[in-house]
Protein backbone atom coordinates (compact mmCIF):
# COMPACT_ATOMS: atom_id res chain seq x y z
CA UNK A 1 0.00 0.00 0.00
CA UNK A 2 1.37 3.25 -1.48
CA UNK A 3 1.07 5.43 2.13
CA UNK A 4 0.64 9.32 0.18
CA UNK A 5 0.23 11.89 3.21
CA UNK A 6 -1.91 13.94 1.48
CA UNK A 7 -4.37 11.50 1.41
CA UNK A 8 -5.62 9.86 4.89
CA UNK A 9 -4.88 6.46 3.87
CA UNK A 10 -5.28 5.45 7.62
CA UNK A 11 -9.03 5.48 7.32
CA UNK A 12 -9.36 3.88 3.88
CA UNK A 13 -7.01 1.19 4.52
CA UNK A 14 -9.14 0.43 7.91
CA UNK A 15 -12.34 0.65 6.47
CA UNK A 16 -10.81 -1.81 3.46
CA UNK A 17 -9.94 -3.93 6.05
CA UNK A 18 -13.18 -4.16 7.89
CA UNK A 19 -15.53 -4.14 4.67
CA UNK A 20 -13.18 -6.92 3.10
CA UNK A 21 -12.48 -9.26 6.58
CA UNK A 22 -8.41 -8.20 6.10
CA UNK A 23 -5.94 -7.64 9.01
CA UNK A 24 -4.57 -3.87 8.68
CA UNK A 25 -1.09 -3.45 9.81
CA UNK A 26 0.27 -0.12 9.71
CA UNK A 27 4.41 -1.03 10.42
CA UNK A 28 5.73 2.83 11.46
CA UNK A 29 2.74 2.42 14.28
CA UNK A 30 3.77 -0.73 15.47
CA UNK A 31 7.84 0.16 15.34
CA UNK A 32 6.52 3.53 17.63
CA UNK A 33 4.08 1.73 19.68
CA UNK A 34 6.67 -1.29 20.50
CA UNK A 35 9.36 1.30 20.83
CA UNK A 36 7.35 4.15 23.06
CA UNK A 37 6.70 0.88 25.27
CA UNK A 38 10.18 -0.06 25.51
CA UNK A 39 10.07 -3.48 25.22
CA UNK A 40 13.07 -5.72 24.81
CA UNK A 41 11.80 -6.14 20.80
CA UNK A 42 11.90 -1.87 20.71
CA UNK A 43 15.14 -1.59 22.58
CA UNK A 44 16.61 -4.42 19.53
CA UNK A 45 14.96 -1.98 17.49
CA UNK A 46 16.54 1.19 18.74
CA UNK A 47 20.01 -0.64 19.15
CA UNK A 48 19.72 -1.43 15.21
CA UNK A 49 18.56 2.18 14.11
CA UNK A 50 20.33 3.62 11.07
CA UNK A 51 19.05 7.09 10.31
CA UNK A 52 18.29 7.26 6.60
CA UNK A 53 17.38 10.61 4.94
CA UNK A 54 13.70 10.34 3.53
CA UNK A 55 11.63 12.93 1.89
CA UNK A 56 8.20 12.56 2.17
CA UNK A 57 7.44 16.56 0.33
CA UNK A 58 6.49 19.35 2.19
CA UNK A 59 3.24 18.67 2.65
CA UNK A 60 3.26 15.85 3.98
CA UNK A 61 5.45 16.53 7.07
CA UNK A 62 3.10 19.09 8.06
CA UNK A 63 0.53 15.59 8.73
CA UNK A 64 3.00 13.24 10.05
CA UNK A 65 0.71 12.40 12.92
CA UNK A 66 2.11 9.09 13.57
CA UNK A 67 5.94 10.24 12.93
CA UNK A 68 6.57 7.95 9.89
CA UNK A 69 9.44 10.03 9.14
CA UNK A 70 10.97 8.85 12.59
CA UNK A 71 9.61 5.49 12.72
CA UNK A 72 10.06 4.27 8.69
CA UNK A 73 10.92 0.96 8.71
CA UNK A 74 13.97 1.98 6.56
CA UNK A 75 15.62 2.88 9.87
CA UNK A 76 15.67 -0.39 11.78
CA UNK A 77 17.11 -3.64 10.84
CA UNK A 78 14.81 -5.28 8.35
CA UNK A 79 14.88 -8.41 10.06
CA UNK A 80 14.23 -7.06 13.43
CA UNK A 81 10.87 -5.38 11.77
CA UNK A 82 9.92 -8.80 9.97
CA UNK A 83 10.60 -10.52 13.21
CA UNK A 84 7.75 -8.16 14.80
CA UNK A 85 5.64 -8.04 12.49
CA UNK A 86 5.07 -11.66 11.88
CA UNK A 87 4.81 -11.89 15.69
CA UNK A 88 2.15 -9.07 16.10
CA UNK A 89 -0.16 -10.62 12.59
CA UNK A 90 -0.26 -13.95 15.11
CA UNK A 91 -1.43 -12.01 17.85
CA UNK A 92 -4.07 -9.97 15.90
CA UNK A 93 -4.68 -12.41 13.07
CA UNK A 94 -8.19 -14.63 13.90
CA UNK A 95 -10.47 -15.54 10.32
CA UNK A 96 -8.62 -13.06 8.02
CA UNK A 97 -7.29 -14.54 5.08
CA UNK A 98 -5.39 -11.45 3.32
CA UNK A 99 -3.49 -8.90 5.02
CA UNK A 100 -3.39 -4.95 3.99
CA UNK A 101 0.40 -4.08 5.14
CA UNK A 102 0.76 -0.25 5.16
CA UNK A 103 3.93 1.36 5.38
CA UNK A 104 7.00 -1.21 5.20
CA UNK A 105 8.76 -0.37 1.71
CA UNK A 106 9.31 2.98 1.84
CA UNK A 107 12.27 3.18 -0.38
CA UNK A 108 10.43 5.68 -2.76
CA UNK A 109 10.50 7.64 0.00
CA UNK A 110 14.66 8.00 0.21
CA UNK A 111 16.18 10.97 -0.24
CA UNK A 112 18.31 10.17 -3.59
CA UNK A 113 20.86 13.12 -2.50
CA UNK A 114 21.87 11.68 0.43
CA UNK A 115 25.86 10.40 0.27
CA UNK A 116 27.12 7.13 0.39
CA UNK A 117 29.53 6.63 3.30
Amino acid sequence: MNHEKRIDVDTACSNLAIKYNMLYVSVYQILKAEIEADTEMGQALMLSRREKQLNFGATAMLTDQYSEKVYSAVHFDIPLVMQLLQKKIAESRTNQRFILLEGFCNSGKLDCHEESL
